[in-house]
């Protein structure tokens, strides 16, 4: 019965594989030993698609543990695969610096990106406003909204990037320091007639889960997706900087 079950979810993921840019291996507690279902999942994988391998852990342990412990993960994953070096798959273990569930389980992970669906490396980047989130926090009257920099999620996913890490642990300092200070997370996304995932409204939960994970009180926050109904640049986009444009999180400034 057992093996039936699996390879049942393997015929479905095999269908659903095609359609998504990534997948996720899921690991038990303190673990980075493979189970049955995520050798399974494995096999339907070719090394030539993955651009890169990010390992994350629930925040049980130190943060140096849960670092070495990432990486045991993706390892785990790379070795199973018979990644070479020469391949170029770019390993992230992120460890508890990105949480994305109050439940350990959800976040004791490694997400492989596919390496057809990342963004060309010469699209242009997204450059952080000089200004910092605390430095227009306290100019910011009710009703003001602040853009997110550099807040970067996974292509057609509400999984964030490393890169995003020191813009999530700036918002988290600001709303520590501020402690009167309430915000709406709002979320944009680009290059589509509709948000037909509401894609938006995950990527913006996704900030809120962090910052909730990380010690901020639900009082203070809440989290709208706006799909593409409020595009700074005319939809569909004339070039990439105005699909960086618009897609995009920004926090509305409910009370200060």
């Amino acid at each position: 019965m057992k093996n039936l079950l699996i390879i049942t979810f393997i015929a479905a993921f095999a269908i659903y594989s095609k359609a998504q840019d990534s997948i996720v291996i899921y690991f038990a507690f303190d673990s980075y030993q493979l189970d049955a279902i995520s050798l399974e999942k494995l096999k339907s994988v070719s090394t030539n698609q993955i651009e890169s391998i990010y390992g994350y852990t629930d925040k049980h342990g130190n943060e140096t543990y849960n670092k070495l412990l990432a990486q045991r993960r993706i390892d785990a994953v790379v070795n199973q695969l018979q990644i070479q070096e020469n391949n170029k798959v770019a390993e992230f273990p992120i460890g508890e610096e990105i949480l994305y569930s109050k439940t350990d389980k959800a976040n004791r992970k490694v997400v492989l990106q596919f390496r057809n669906n990342v963004p060309s490396s010469n699209s242009p980047k997204e450059i952080r406003n000089k200004e910092s989130i605390d430095s227009q926090i306290k100019t910011a009257k009710t009703g003001d909204k602040i853009t997110l920099k550099a807040l970067n999620f996974q292509p057609g996913l509400d999984v964030l990037l490393p890169e995003a890490v020191p813009t999530m642990n700036e918002l988290l300092a600001v709303l520590k320091k501020n402690k009167n200070l309430m915000i709406e997370i709002q979320g944009h996304i680009c290059c589509a007639s509709e948000d037909f995932g509401d894609l938006s409204t995950a990527r913006a939960k996704a900030v809120y889960n962090f910052l909730i994970n990380n010690g901020v009180s639900s009082d203070r926050l809440s989290y709208r997706g706006f799909g593409v109904s409020q595009p700074i640049f005319t939809i569909p986009e004339k070039n990439a900087e105005e699909q960086i444009s618009n897609r995009r999180v920004e926090i509305k400034v409910i009370s200060n």
